[in-house]
Formats: C-alpha cells, structure tokens, sequence
C-alpha cells in the first residue's frame, strides 16, 4: 500500500479557500514560489484598537512553520512601560521580531507543525493571543498566564 501524495499547489489551494470561507475579509497575497501571505484585521473586544495580522508562508513548501505577525501597529506597548517588541519567549509567546521589528507570535510548536495543519489554526491562536495582550495590558498579567501549559 502506497502513502497518498498530494500536490502542493493542490494542498495550498485548499488551504487558501479555508481561509477565506472563515476569514472572508482576509486578502490572498502571493509575492512568489516561497512567500505568500494572508492579511486581515482583528478586534479583541468593544472599544479595544483593531489590530492587522499577517500570516506568512512558503506555498511550495507546506511543510515549514507559518509566520505570524503583528503587522499594524508596528510597535505594543508593554503595561512595565516598555514595549512587547523588546520581548521574547515564554512569558510573551512571541519569537524573533520580523520585518521592521514587527512582533511575531509563536502560535505552533516547530516541531507540532506538518503539513496537514490548517493555515486556520495559526490565525485562531492570533486571535487569542491579542486577547491575552489586551488583558496584559489591562490586567499586568503576563501574556503566558492566558495560556494553560500542557
């Protein structure tokens, strides 16, 4: 018996239309073989500012980790009074800044991710992760507290 082996164009284009069938207001964009990314805006609540996430990934390579980030507003403020931006690690659930030191959100493991993941899955943990930045913010809370450990 022979493991089923599916295209990657094909694989992405089913990702692609979950993406849009939940997040119907987040863009498509391909920049070339190795980065495409969607783009869309959350609200963490009434009253809250809306925030714009990027997803990025490779379209030919399914297999290699998304990147998450925080694309407006560039920088967050920290409620200590310094920023997330100068933070990572456990306590922020953040990884290395990306572009223009935007921050980037640890929404997977590296080693819990594979192909057969949803691009849904890294949008959903954004979403809670600005949860639990607005309640850093209004709370003093680290942003981990939100996040039960397995």
């Amino acid at each position: 018996m022979s493991d089923l082996v599916i295209d990657p164009r094909i694989l992405l284009m089913m990702k692609c239309k979950h993406v849009m069938k939940y997040f119907p207001d987040w863009r498509f964009h391909w920049e070339n073989d190795e980065t495409a990314y969607f783009e869309g805006w959350m609200n963490p609540g009434a009253g809250r500012n809306p925030y714009q996430l990027r997803l990025c990934f490779n379209p030919s390579n399914p297999e290699v980790v998304p990147e998450l980030y925080i694309w407006t507003p560039i920088i967050l403020p920290s409620l200590e009074g310094g920023t997330i931006n100068a933070c990572t690690g456990h306590y922020t659930h953040t990884l290395c800044n990306g572009p223009e030191g935007r921050v980037q959100i640890c929404h997977s493991p590296s080693g819990d991710w594979d192909a057969s993941k949803s691009l849904i899955v890294p949008i959903l943990r954004g979403a809670m992760w600005l949860y639990a930045y607005e309640g850093h913010r209004t709370t003093g809370k680290l942003i981990s507290e939100y996040f039960p450990e397995n």
